[in-house]
Formats: structure tokens, sequence, C-alpha cells
């Protein structure tokens, strides 16, 4: 690995008066930091650095080395499993830099490796439905079992399935947080943290001690989907963050997947806006490989064994007594003919979570099956 200007990358990155956004053009214009400091005034100006700031620039290793927060920096880096992960950085993702306001460095706890690794981002709803949620976590569980790593924020909701998803089928999962690199949020999401960073990566590009504010998170958004081949959508209200992704995958240059939902969940409003939009709609993993050829699609075989071995994973508790009555209302309409949810919920009266808990176990066991967003029997 080439040596790189570690210091000077700390200071100019987070305690100048160099805006970040300023400093990632720079690096983008001139390739590495020893060119922006070899090069002249006029050089710099041209760049649009303020000619007061040029003093900065002269004199940015002293800086560094007279910054207390630089050195706490450089301790963390020196423990294991902690990097700093420079833009001239070998170990820097290709694909990120292909963004606009590539972050000039990234703090990792984990594998720093994984960046570079082909990954799906998975994103939606912080409030998602029980169907939301076990979509996502199937999903995760395919990505991983087709050797694709899954990107996600580490927010409630759709982000933690998606992260628990790719863990349960031993694979690997990157979380990029909107603090510090040693913060969480939400803190209740901290156990989680700790199992990513022992099986994959947690990313940051926000200086330590860094606390979760607002304007954090649309900046950690265009991370997740720069580094991703692709984002998947699952549930995002007419406004919501997931959206904001979904756009910033579109001017990456990123392809952009959704899930649909219920029409009467205000929840998929979003994902069938995209769809409407051109995104590639997804009932499995299968739908999102076969738009990248370089990809093993031999690896279907991993996915239906993977998928196979969730479902026969349960226990007792998940399988419902023959004789349930609302069991038996719910496979008494599909008899008859295969239904939408929306229609298989009037049919049966029965409260919509519930219905998609009932659908989700009676599925795992083979008894169901949901294709083309229809549920059919299946005589089991």
């Amino acid at each position: 690995m080439v040596s790189v200007p570690l210091q000077e990358y700390l200071f100019l990155s987070h305690y100048s008066s160099l805006s970040e956004q300023k400093f990632s053009k720079l690096l983008s214009v001139f390739g590495d930091l020893t060119s922006i400091l070899s090069s002249t005034s006029q050089e710099l100006v041209s760049q649009g650095v303020n000619p007061g700031l040029l003093g900065e620039f002269n004199s940015a290793r002293r800086m560094a080395n007279c910054n207390s927060d630089v050195q706490k920096a450089l301790e963390w880096s020196a423990k294991d499993g902690n990097f700093i992960v420079c833009y001239e950085d070998s170990r820097y993702p290709q694909r990120l830099k292909e963004i606009d306001h590539a972050p000039a460095l990234l703090y990792v706890k984990g594998r720093p490796d994984l960046l570079s690794k082909d990954q799906i981002a998975i994103v939606g709803s912080r409030k998602a439905s029980p169907y939301g949620l076990s979509i996502a976590f199937q999903l995760a569980q395919e990505a991983s079992a087709a050797q694709l790593n899954v990107t996600s924020g580490l927010a409630t909701g759709i982000d933690r399935r998606a992260h628990e998803g790719a863990l349960n089928d031993i694979g690997h999962t990157i979380a990029v947080i909107g603090t510090g690199i040693e913060g969480c949020y939400p803190t209740k999401n901290y156990s989680l943290k700790q199992e990513i960073e022992s099986n994959g990566a947690v990313v940051s590009e926000f200086a330590l001690g860094s606390p979760p504010l607002a304007h954090h998170f649309p900046r950690r958004n265009r991370i997740i989907t720069g580094l991703s081949l692709g984002v998947l959508v699952i549930e995002a209200a007419a406004r919501s963050g997931s959206l904001i992704s979904a756009r910033l995958a579109m001017e990456q240059n990123r392809e952009v997947f959704a899930v649909p939902g219920l029409i009467s969940n205000p929840q998929s409003a979003g994902c069938h806006q995209l769809i409407r939009q051109g995104a590639k709609l997804v009932e499995s993993m299968a739908d999102i490989l076969e738009e990248f050829p370089h990809l093993d699609i031999n690896s279907m075989d991993q996915i239906q064994k993977a998928f196979i071995n969730s479902k026969s994973t349960g226990t007792d508790s998940q399988n419902p007594d023959p004789n349930d009555s609302i069991q038996k209302k719910i496979l008494r309409s599909l008899k008859s003919q295969p239904c939408l949810l929306d229609t298989l919920a009037l049919e049966t009266n029965i409260e919509i979570n519930e219905l998609i808990e009932r659908l989700l176990v009676l599925e795992s066991r083979g008894t169901i099956s949901l294709e083309s967003g229809r549920y059919h029997y299946c005589g089991k």
C-alpha cells in the first residue's frame, strides 16, 4: 500500500477553513493530496481556492501536528480493526471516486477491503410493515448467498433487517453511518453495529465525536449509493430519505430497483412512484442479478438453497395450528382463486398486519406461494 499523508488529510478534511466539498473537488482534479500541495498558487486559485487559504495548504503538516483532534484520530487508527482510508489509499473504493463530492477520507471499523467488493444498497422506511421487514430480510439473505454484499444505513426498520438478513447467511454487510465512527444512531442498534464490525464494515466520513446531525444523513446516503452497483428501495413514503437515495443513485448512474407493496399502504407510495419513473420492479434477487452480467449467475442455485434453508428453520410457535380459524379463512379464500393482498384482506376481514404475519408463516411452510403479487394455494 502506498504511503499517504494522513495527517494532512485529517487536518484539511475536518479542521481547516477549506470546505469539504472544495477539498473533494480538488482531489478529483489533481488526483491526490501530494499533487495539490505541490501545485502553484495560481493553479489552486484557478480551482476556486481562496488566496487567503493558501497559507493553510503550505503549512498543513505543521498545523496537523499541532492539532489535538488530528492526533486523537491517528491514535484511533492505530488500534486493531480501525482504519482511515484516504482518497489516494489503494483501499479507497474506485466506484466511490466516480461520484460528485466523493469523501476525502473514510473512517472504517472492520474490513476496508469489502468497500471495493460488489454490493447492493437496500434502503427503506424506518416505520416498515411486517411485510416490508420480511422482504428486506429475505432479499438481503438472497444477496448474501449470491456473494453480493449488502450496504445500508444502520437505521431502524428496513435498514436493520437488511443488515440482519445478510448476516444471517454468514455474509458480509456494510453500514454507512451519520455520526462519528465510534457513535451509533439510533443507540438501540449498537449491538448490531458491533456485529457488523466483526462480520463486515462500519463506515463514516465524519470526524470522531460527530453527533447525529440532521444534515449528516443525506450526505451519508450518497456514500451508500456510491459504493453500490444499485439501490433497492423497500417501502418508502412519497417524501422520504429513501427517495433521496434513489435520486442520488440515478445521478450517480447506478441502477434503481423497487419492491411493490399494498396500494393502501402510504409507505408503498414512494416505491410505486419509482416504478412508474422506470425503476425495475423486484420480486426476487434474480431480478437484480440479471442486470449485472459480470456477476456469477450460477449463484442462483445458492440463493435458492439459502432461501429454502431459511424457511425450514422455524419453531413450533411459527407454525399455526391447522384448526386455527384465521388460517382456515385464508386458505378457504386462496383455494377458490389466487388473491392480491388487498383482496384477501377484504374477503377474510383480517387486520392487515396479522394477515401479513400469517401469510409469511404459510409461505415459509410451502402451503402458499407469492407469484406476481398474488398469493396462491399450493395444496400442502
